[in-house]
C-alpha cells in the first residue's frame, strides 16, 4: 500500500468529493495462479481501509444487521469530517454499528456519487442485457470511471464480499 493523496488541510467542508480526501495505492492478489495476479485499486480513500480494518478488528462480521442498524446516535454525531479526510483516526470508543453507520455517511456525503447520471443510465440499461453483452456494457462502464471512483468501488466489493462470506 502507497499513499497517493496526502490528507488536505482543511476538512471541515460539506459535500466533498473523493478527489479531496487522503488516499492510497493498494495491491491485491486475486488468488489466480494461471495468470499475473497482483491488481492495483487506485485512490482508495484511507477512511474506508481505516473503516474496513477496525471492522475486522471488532469482528463485525459476528454482529447481526451491521449496515442495516444504526449506531449509538451519541458517537455517530461526533465530526466526521476530519477522520473523512484522513486527518484523524476513528475514534477508539466506536463499535461495530458506528463504523457502518460512518461509512454509510461517507457515502451519502459525496458531492459526486461514484456512479453520476450517465452511468446510472447505462446500469439501468445493462439490467435488459445477458451474457456476454452484459459483461461488455459493465467493463464500459467501469472504464469510464475516474481512478478515485473505480479503486473505491474495488475495494468496497471486495470488503463487502468478505462480510457475505463470514
Amino acid at each position: 500500500m502507497e499513499k497517493s493523496r496526502p490528507a488536505p488541510t482543511i476538512c471541515n467542508i460539506g459535500n466533498f468529493t473523493l478527489e479531496q480526501v487522503a488516499s492510497y495505492n493498494i495491491h491485491i492478489d486475486t488468488g489466480n495462479t494461471k495468470t499475473p495476479s497482483v491488481i492495483t485499486l487506485h485512490e482508495v480513500p484511507g477512511f474506508l481501509i481505516e473503516a474496513f480494518s477496525k471492522f475486522q478488528q471488532l469482528e463485525g462480521c459476528r454482529v447481526e444487521g451491521v449496515f442495516r442498524k444504526e449506531g449509538n446516535s451519541l458517537r455517530c454525531k461526533e465530526n466526521p469530517m476530519p477522520v473523512f479526510f484522513g486527518t484523524k483516526m476513528i475514534p477508539p470508543n466506536f463499535l461495530v454499528h458506528d463504523v457502518c453507520s460512518w461509512i454509510k455517511k461517507f457515502f451519502r456525503e459525496l458531492r459526486q456519487p461514484i456512479f453520476v447520471t450517465r452511468e446510472t443510465k447505462l446500469l439501468q440499461f445493462a439490467e435488459s442485457l445477458n451474457g456476454d453483452v452484459l459483461f461488455g456494457a459493465l467493463i464500459s462502464l467501469l472504464d469510464r470511471l475516474p481512478p478515485s471512483h473505480m479503486g473505491t468501488l474495488g475495494y468496497l466489493m471486495r470488503c463487502l464480499q468478505e462480510v457475505k462470506i463470514n
